[in-house]
């Protein structure tokens, strides 16, 4: 069975786990036996944070002027092999009040006649102390020798049965193949063995059946989403922001590197490096990129629950919280407020983090209800098929923007076109009937002495409102408050003429305002009840209301636009509608 990278680190990890419960050199160890006393019951008043220590002492450091076994003037704290020497043994042993630790006021229960045992044999044997458990570069340890070696046939199992025999136990007998397959199968996949796969192991009589069997289970694909289920609690991987309304984010791409991450084995360095830093890989790839998701993974606030700053720094302490658990093993959050007191982080420790993580070149995630559940920055990937219909997409809107701009170009250079509009009151009318219909056509018809030398309309409808003048389509208004103006000079006449609209939608309602010019004098014509309206299907035309809401917002007749550049802007929104529905199809990754 060959083991690499993933699976050798998984491997590792128990091989110090397991190892740790004995050894051929010492009974008792510091980080496993000894800390756990004194984090508990010491460090809070002899620890790291130095607003709560008392005296001049630090039980969680050897050395250093404050270290634990740096002799005092006339005494030792800790000297080791002689506890009864010690004061650390004296004050943990002592029957007077006044002198035991801890004491009675630090509301701390004392010391259980095996957590003293500890410490007493922990003195006898050196009292020798380790760095933070996290700190120590992993080694694989020596196996202990054993009496039987029939047992096992690796490194852990000596281990194991080292640590039985130590206890006055004797491990049980192998069980058979059936509950072997179950267990392994568990283990290794999440999932229980099929009918299949536990007759092939049953009919194996090789003598390294059950190394096939875990090469097998480590080629399902199952292994990698059994162990990345693992790592996704870790780094705290969700498919919604986690609160307020929760909306749905994208992250399935990251979930999907992950699995794919364990069951290709991917070197351990390279599965850390990816995640902390992978876009800034000098030429990253997909795989980098994506990786690099794992400082996206915070919760999202958006903008109604919290101001874009507060939410930019709640997530850069996030970031802080996972590397600290996932890839130290510190709670380093603790030391936000003040030192850590019981982990070896400083303050300035937990900011010069805090400032590494803070280097995200995207602005707060505070996007509501994000499309595709994407905040930016992301990236699309896409094939190079897709990359084509991208750029087709992209050439189609730059082109309707260039036209757009060519038009609005236009009407800055015609006379007949204003700088801006002036704010007016006109009348919103509507059909006298209550009856309902698809379609309601609304018009006015006025007589000119002359042909106008300039003449322009703005419009707007509750629905989407189609103009003519004369029988010639002066273009569309559509019901989002965005009024439409147009240039209808060349389609006045002298003698009679007629406005009419075509409003589609159940909500109706048109305002209408028409300024011309004859010679040097300007008139006016507005919506009114002197329009005229009917239904589709009706034959008769009856007067149009005025409706109360009418004059309730005149701003539309400032902000109106031509009609050419509100139809290009449809266009463009119509290609949008059509890209994104194609993205959808694309995964992403933030």
């Amino acid at each position: 069975m060959i083991v690499v990278p993933l699976k050798q680190a998984a491997l590792i990890y128990l091989v110090l786990s397991v190892s740790s419960l004995s050894s051929a050199e010492k009974s008792i160890h510091f980080n496993r036996d000894i800390r756990p006393i004194l984090s508990n019951k010491c460090f809070h008043c002899h620890g790291p944070d130095e607003e709560d220590r008392k005296e001049a002492l630090r039980l969680d450091m050897a050395g250093g002027k404050l270290g634990a076994l740096i002799p005092r003037d006339d005494y030792y704290i800790i000297k080791p092999g002689q506890p009864e020497e010690s004061e650390l043994w004296y004050r943990i042993t002592s029957e007077y009040e006044d002198e035991i630790m801890p004491p009675a006021d630090s509301h701390k229960a004392p010391l259980t006649k095996e957590e003293i045992e500890r410490i007493t044999q922990w003195i006898k044997e050196g009292g020798e102390y380790q760095d933070f458990w996290a700190f120590i570069p992993p080694e694989t340890p020596e196996p202990p020798r054993v009496d039987n070696r029939k047992w096992g046939q690796s490194a852990i199992d000596s281990i194991v049965y080292a640590s039985l025999t130590e206890k006055g136990l004797k491990p049980k007998k192998e069980a058979d193949k059936r509950t072997l397959i179950r267990r392994l199968s568990f283990d290794l996949t999440g999932l229980p063995p099929s009918i299949q796969e536990i007759d092939t192991f049953l009919e194996d009589r090789s003598s390294n059946a059950y190394e096939k069997l875990v090469d097998r289970l480590l080629a399902n694909p199952a292994y990698g989403e059994h162990m990345a289920r693992y790592w996704a609690d870790l780094v705290r991987l969700g498919d919604t922001n986690g609160m307020h309304k929760d909306f749905h984010r994208e992250f399935s791409t990251y979930r999907d590197w992950l699995i794919r991450s364990f069951n290709d084995n991917l070197p351990y360095d390279d599965f850390i490096s990816y995640q902390l830093a992978g876009d800034e890989y000098e030429n990253p790839s997909r795989d980098h990129l994506i990786a690099s998701g794992f400082n996206r993974l915070h919760m999202i606030i958006d903008k109604g629950t919290a101001l874009p700053e507060e939410s930019l720094h709640k997530n850069v302490v996030d970031r802080v919280e996972a590397f600290g658990t996932t890839f130290l093993g510190l709670t380093v959050q603790c030391a936000q407020c003040h030192d850590h007191k019981y982990d070896p982080i400083t303050q300035k420790d937990y900011f010069q983090l805090y400032a590494f993580f803070n280097n995200f070149a995207g602005n707060p995630e505070t996007v509501r209800e994000p499309k595709r559940g994407l905040q930016p920055p992301y990236i699309n990937l896409t094939t190079p098929k897709q990359d084509l219909k991208l750029a087709e997409y992209d050439a189609r809107i730059h082109d309707a923007e260039i036209r757009k701009e060519a038009v609005i170009r236009q009407e800055k250079l015609s006379d007949k076109w204003p700088d801006s509009f002036e704010k007016v009151s006109v009348p919103l009318i509507g059909p006298g009937s209550k009856a309902k219909s698809s379609e309601t056509v609304f018009k006015s018809q006025f007589t000119l002495a002359t042909k106008p030398s300039a003449a322009l309309v703005r419009f707007l409808a509750h629905s989407e409102v189609e103009l003519f003048a004369n029988g010639n389509s002066i273009g569309k208004a559509y019901p989002n408050e965005q009024g439409a103006a147009a240039e209808i000079s060349e389609h006045l006449r002298m003698g009679d003429n007629t406005i009419t609209a075509i409003v589609s939608g159940p909500k109706i309602g048109l305002a209408l305002r028409l300024d011309y010019t004859i010679g040097d004098t300007r008139k006016t014509l507005s919506t009114g009840a002197d329009w005229l309206t009917k239904r589709t299907g009706e034959s008769d035309w009856t007067p149009a209301e005025v409706l109360a809401e009418g004059n309730s917002n005149d701003q539309w007749t400032v902000k109106a636009r031509s009609v050419a550049s509100l139809e290009i802007d449809r266009e463009i929104s119509q290609i949008e509608l059509e890209r994104d529905s194609f993205l959808e199809e694309i995964p992403a990754a933030m």
